[in-house]
């Protein structure tokens, strides 16, 4: 490889440019007095030509480069955590924490400009891996962070502009380029250990690294270890009891009739009262339909016939089931905090190791060997409150129903249920299915065990300067591998429905409960019926789900950084193909595939593969160089790209376009701009999976104006999606003044716009359906006989567009001073819009300063666009922010070292709801401002003995302990902040050991 000398201090100042480019700021170094450095061309990630410039020069696109070194002193311990803090990040990606609801509870993402997990391209080593096996809201595909290891990285590059044109797919947002270490000479062992200051939340990681090299061969390889122990909500007093509590309870609540009311009053020797029925109300008694048996609904401190609830054993006889209290009003609503067992934060442990490794096949290097393999097993388990069984209709499974008293119920039988079946403890004598929901206490919490297993393997062969010419070949092919096994214990609902069922076989002569009560299901969660207990193993199953995605990768590149000589100094060109081949395959457990568990979406099952050719060059041309000393131009440069991908499974194809300038009109600073076409090839999920993907989604009824928050909705692959399309423009200056060393801004405009997202917009379904519109083949809004709404069904199109704009700044400062050096960052991200189109003729919602979950109106009763509609807040656990920030101030002297680090979270617009009048009024989420504080030292770096050549590193993140804002949700947040955004750690303390064996 060339190298180019240099040594004028003007230039060295410069060594802060590409690093003041960083959005959490990072530590630079600036010399006084500057020696004669030696500068090996490289590739930086946004390019494929080598160039001369130092890592800390600017370049046509902006780029955020993070040495190892500026890792460490931000007191992260997995890779998810550090990169969804940088202020590049906004909305919308897949969290660590309060996921365990989700699609993907085991897995992490970022999203840069708030584009989704989607449109944000994550490289290992420069080359493309596997996707997460299961699609982020069960659809889109993304690479887990969690599966990449902290330790064993080197250097993460961020380009912050669209980058189809030289890496392909799914670079829309930009691209995050991992690479692992390498060229490490001897060997270092590292251990860390942190807690929160509540101590609930232990720590632990450990990483041996090794390198050894001769003259021709050099080898780096590593081992990790890091587990982390769960937060409960519960044990944080903001998250202890949401504001949104389940109606899925003990006491159970019921949908029953008026009849079956009256019975239940007859039975227990009473008289119903007078106003019971209400003629307009139909059959069901109450609007809303749920009604808890509030015999069993301690009143005013009372419980069965009077007794304290303390008294209540829960062997009572039905006869003793009286409703003594009941009146109309008090059939009330029975709820349940799901908070009091369910996690905030998952228990985990990963174990692996890699190497990377490099073979002068002729001795002058030449020719040269090189790969990497790796390997990651993740082992994430989350836990959430007992079963809810949702509605026990269930639209997309099986169903739960409680039989009747008596073989003779009120209204008849219920389809499915023996026609002998009843449940002794059934006062209402009547099948209770319908929209009944529940809370199977005694089934214990749900655990979820995902254990992930990432391999990848990479072989190459660069060839410089073939057959004594300027061109250089690099060949390579990577496999790459991830899978997942999910565990879970559920509740079967047809042996449920057994244990429910008095005339069961189970409890007849023989059975395997001869003798036994059928299940109670009326009694409180507080109140223990050893009966229930025993019986409920029955109905517990063991689910095993497995998942696996693959990606077959290889790649020709030619690469010629002197093809012609121009007056403004010699023309780069590189030229590649590539050849990638990505499947797919689900397998969920059968009985998730069926429907036959409570409380769970049907699972879908995927086996899918395509294949992608692609044809890629890029040319990077010097107009003027600094030795022609034009007027006003001290340096311009243009790079030019363009790629043509040949989607060969789908039978489509596409062509991407790059142009950027770089111009220094002089030395000291640098303008740039970029305009450039992407493009995001559907999932194989999208595009391929078997069934309907079921879900559940808050829905507002523009027929009745109520909302559910738990609608049951299925959304639908389509082979038909074609690939969505996106331009990106950015424009900014990087400004180091000599009059200034060690002082480096910068400024970069961005401007997104993407169309043809795919996309399901449930509540559009709604809408269309309610107004009389069009549906599409696919789409359909079920609703039952009294008209509530009971199913959507929506298909994938590509309907979105979505355009966003906005700037990142960034101010650093570094000084050599007799008492140390001092280093000073401050940088943000403002996006100013980001508009989203829902369909086509839809009007555009800001969606800035929203959370990322709300859903607007997009017509009004007569069919007008209605673009400044409010919109309908779900729980508002993530949000679309105005701001981000981050700063840090620096001091170093004589191996000792100070870091102060700050980041600023924005807030954004809420709705709370008064419980009172039911109204919902606007609020604002308060912003965030947390400062972690980090103290080090190289103890003895020069001793050889067995205490010395030991780096210390003490650190508290949170040192104010700032808790999570509030946030309502219009009451229907499930944790009372945005836990998408926090974590529910608070203060929490580190220490670090490294020492060089």
């Amino acid at each position: 490889m060339n190298a180019a000398y240099l040594s004028q201090p003007s230039r060295c100042t410069r060594l802060f440019s590409i690093v003041s480019l960083t959005l959490l700021g990072v530590t630079v170094t600036y010399a006084q007095d500057p020696e004669l450095l030696e500068l090996e061309t490289f590739t930086t990630t946004g390019s494929l030509i080598p160039a001369t410039d130092t890592a800390l020069d600017a370049q046509a696109s902006p780029l955020i480069r993070l040495e190892r070194a500026d890792i460490e002193k931000y007191g992260y311990a997995n890779t998810s955590e550090f990169l969804r803090n940088l202020t590049v990040n906004n909305g919308g990606g897949v969290p660590v924490s309060n996921n365990a609801t989700g699609f993907t509870p085991g897995a992490a993402s970022m999203s840069l400009r708030g584009l989704g997990s989607d449109a944000t391209l994550v490289l290992i080593n420069g080359k493309r891996v596997a996707a997460y096996p299961r699609g982020d809201e069960g659809t889109t595909a993304f690479v887990d962070l969690n599966s990449i290891p902290l330790e064993a990285i080197e250097r993460i590059e961020i380009l912050k502009d669209g980058a189809s044109s030289i890496y392909g797919a799914d670079a829309i947002a930009g691209v995050v380029n991992i690479t692992m270490r390498s060229d490490f000479e001897g060997s270092e062992f590292t251990v860390r250990y942190g807690n929160t200051f509540d101590e609930d939340s232990s720590e632990v990681s450990a990483s041996y690294l090794v390198g050894y090299g001769s003259d021709r061969f050099h080898i780096t390889a590593g081992a990790h270890y890091y587990s982390r122990n769960a937060i409960f909500n519960r044990d944080r007093d903001y998250s202890a009891l949401p504001l949104f509590v389940s109606t899925n309870a003990r006491p159970v609540n019921t949908e029953v009739s008026y009849a079956a009311i009256e019975e239940a009053y007859l039975n227990a020797g009473l008289t119903p009262p007078d106003g019971l029925f209400d003629p307009d109300s139909g059959d069901l008694f109450d609007s809303f339909s749920f009604v808890s048996p509030t015999y069993l609904n301690y009143i005013d401190g009372s419980f069965i016939d009077g007794l304290p609830l303390e008294e209540v054993t829960g062997t009572e006889t039905i006869d003793q089931y009286l409703i003594s209290d009941l009146i109309p009003d008090g059939f009330e609503l029975s709820y349940f905090n799901f908070n009091l067992t369910s996690q905030s934060f998952p228990e985990q442990e990963r174990v692996g190791g890699f190497a990377t490794y490099e073979y002068d096949v002729i001795a002058d290097g030449s020719i040269q060997l090189y790969g990497d393999v790796y390997y990651q097993q993740t082992e994430i388990i989350n836990e959430l409150a007992p079963t809810a069984t949702g509605n026990f209709s269930n639209p997309t499974g099986a169903s739960i129903v409680i039989p009747a008293r008596t073989a003779a119920p009120i209204g008849g039988r219920l389809d499915g249920v023996p026609v002998d079946a009843f449940n002794p403890w059934n006062l209402f004598n009547e099948d209770i299915s319908g929209f009944t929901r529940m809370r199977i206490w005694e089934h214990g919490n749900r655990v979820d065990v995902d254990t992930t297993d990432a391999f990848l393997a990479t072989v190459g062969l660069r060839v410089d300067d073939m057959a004594d010419t300027s061109w250089d070949l690099d060949v390579s092919v990577r496999y790459s591998r991830i899978e997942i096994e999910t565990e879970a214990e559920r509740i079967q609902i047809s042996a449920f429905n057994e244990i429910l069922n008095q005339a069961s076989p189970l409890f007849q002569t023989g059975g395997e409960f001869e003798g036994q009560a059928a299940f109670n299901p009326f009694n409180s969660y507080l109140v223990d019926i050893k009966n229930n207990f025993d019986l409920i193993d029955y109905a517990t199953v063991n689910l095993i789900s497995e998942r696996e995605s693959d990606l077959a990768f290889a790649q020709a590149l030619l690469v010629n950084p002197e093809l012609l000589e121009l007056p403004g100094g010699e023309v780069g060109i590189a030229l590649g193909y590539e050849h990638r081949r990505e499947s797919v395959t689900e397998r969920p457990d059968l009985l998730a595939f069926t429907g036959d568990v409570s409380g769970e979406s049907t699972a879908t099952i995927t086996d899918a593969a395509r294949s992608t050719q692609s044809v890629f060059a890029e040319m990077d041309i010097p107009i003027v160089s600094p030795e022609q000393d034009a007027p006003g131009i001290h340096s311009l440069d243009i790079v030019l790209a363009g790629r043509y991908e040949n989607f060969v499974t789908q039978k489509d194809s596409t062509f991407v376009g790059k142009g950027a300038v770089r111009y220094q009109p002089i030395e000291d600073l640098t303008l740039r701009a970029s305009w450039s076409e992407g493009y995001r090839q559907p999932s194989l999920f999208e595009l391929f999976a078997e069934g309907q993907t079921a879900t559940l989604t808050g829905i507002r009824d523009p027929l009745t104006d109520e909302e559910d928050p738990e609608v049951d909705a299925t959304i639908a692959s389509s082979p038909l999606l074609e690939a969505e399309e996106a331009v990106t423009q950015t424009v900014g200056f990087v400004y180091s003044p000599s009059q200034i060393p060690g002082f480096t801004v910068s400024f970069d405009y961005w401007d997104v716009e993407r169309e043809g997202k795919v996309d399901v917009n449930l509540q559009d379904v709604v809408n269309r359906d309610a107004s009389g519109g069009t549906l599409l083949p696919g789409e359909s809004v079920e609703r039952s006989d009294d008209g509530r709404i009971v199913l959507v069904n929506g298909v994938f199109r590509n309907v979105g567009a979505t355009e966003t704009d906005g700037f990142d700044i960034t101010i650093n400062y570094g000084i050599a001073t007799d008492i140390g050096f001092w280093e000073f960052g401050a940088s943000a991200t403002r996006t100013l819009s980001y508009e989203v189109q829902d369909f086509e003729g839809a009007p555009f919602h800001d969606y800035l300063g929203f959370p990322t979950d709300i859903v607007f109106q997009n017509f009004d009763e007569d069919g007008n666009p209605t673009p400044n509609a409010s919109p309908t807040f779900d729980q508002s656990r993530d949000a679309y922010l105005k701001w981000r920030g981050a700063g840090y101030v620096q001091w170093n002297y004589e191996g000792f070292g100070v870091r102060v680090n700050t980041r600023y979270i924005d807030g954004y617009k809420d709705k709370e709801l008064d419980p009172m009048t039911f109204e919902s009024t606007d609020r604002e989420v308060e912003d965030r401002w947390i400062f972690d504080a980090q103290v080090s030292y190289s103890l003895m770096p020069d001793s050889d003995d067995w205490y010395g050549a030991i780096d210390v590193t003490l650190g508290v993140n949170n040192v104010f302990d700032e808790d999570p804002p509030f946030v309502s949700g219009d009451a229907f947040n499930a944790e009372g902040y945005p836990s998408f955004l926090y974590t529910s750690e608070n203060r929490f303390w580190y220490l670090s050991l490294s020492k060089q064996l």
